[in-house]
C-alpha cells in the first residue's frame, strides 16, 4: 500500500511546488502524482539531502589577511565561501573549500574595505548548498607599525604610524 503524506494539490497548469518547514540535516524524497480522469501516474524523485546552513562565522584580521571560521550541523562534504563589499549587493563566491576544514584565510583583501562574508555546505558533485549563513561583517584595515615606546617612572608613551584608514585607535592593556 502507498502510504505517502499528501502534502498539496495543484492545479494542472502548475509544474513547481515549494515545500516549506522542512528540517534541515535530514533526507527526503517526494512523489509527484499526475491525475486525468482517475488514473494516477506517479513520479519518484531522488533523495534530497536538506543541507544545513554554517552558524556561528568568525572573523579575525591575521597577518596581511582574514580569517574566517565557522560551525556546522549535520553532513557536508564541501563549503562555498562568499563576499561582498556592499550589504545590497549579491554574493559573490570567493572560494570552494572541503569540509574537513570549517575556516578559509582571504588574502584578497584590501585596506580599509568593508567585507561582509558568508557560508554555504553542501556538496559540490551533487551541486546541492544550504541557505546562506547568517552574514558577518568585517573591516580590513592593515597593521600600523609602532614607531617608537617611551618609558618613564610612571607611564609608557606609544608611537605609531597613521593609518590612511582608521576612524579612531584605542590603546589595551
Amino acid at each position: 500500500s502507498d502510504k505517502n503524506e499528501l502534502l498539496m494539490t495543484l492545479g494542472g497548469d502548475v509544474t513547481s511546488a515549494v515545500v516549506p518547514s522542512l528540517e534541515p540535516t535530514e533526507f527526503y524524497h517526494f512523489v509527484v502524482s499526475a491525475v486525468k480522469d482517475g488514473t494516477e501516474v506517479k513520479i519518484t524523485t531522488d533523495r534530497y539531502y536538506l543541507y544545513a546552513a554554517p552558524h556561528e562565522i568568525t572573523a579575525k584580521q591575521e597577518d596581511e589577511g582574514v580569517q574566517l571560521r565557522w560551525f556546522c550541523d549535520g553532513h557536508s562534504n564541501d563549503y562555498q565561501v562568499y563576499r561582498k563589499t556592499n550589504p545590497d549587493a549579491e554574493w559573490v563566491k570567493i572560494a570552494d573549500v572541503k569540509a574537513t576544514t570549517r575556516s578559509y584565510y582571504d588574502k584578497s583583501v584590501e585596506d580599509g574595505t568593508v567585507y561582509y562574508y558568508a557560508v554555504k555546505s553542501g556538496n559540490v558533485d551533487e551541486g546541492k548548498f544550504s541557505a546562506y549563513s547568517e552574514s558577518v561583517k568585517f573591516a580590513y584595515i592593515l597593521p600600523t607599525e609602532v614607531t617608537k615606546v617611551t618609558t618613564s617612572k610612571t607611564s609608557i608613551k606609544i608611537q605609531w604610524k597613521e593609518s590612511s584608514v582608521a576612524d579612531y585607535y584605542q590603546i589595551y592593556r
